[in-house]
């Protein structure tokens, strides 16, 4: 398993939430991670790290939900 790490965002004026992801490849640290912002309303946009490379970034406005 790999551990990332998961950055919520919602704006400048809020503090960052980060969260620890244990799962085996980047696209399930995405997966989740796109799971994560779209279930709440409370972030704009999340990034997803393994160790320090940024593997990939989310906007709430680049998915729809269903």
């Amino acid at each position: 398993m790999g551990r990332y790490r998961l950055q919520l965002h919602d704006g400048p004026a809020s503090p960052v939430v980060t969260e620890t992801l244990d799962v085996s490849a980047d696209g399930d640290a995405l997966d989740l991670a796109r799971i994560v912002l779209l279930s709440t309303s409370n972030y704009t946009h999340a990034e997803v790290y393994r160790g320090p490379a940024l593997i990939g970034a989310l906007e709430r406005d680049s998915y729809s939900r269903s």
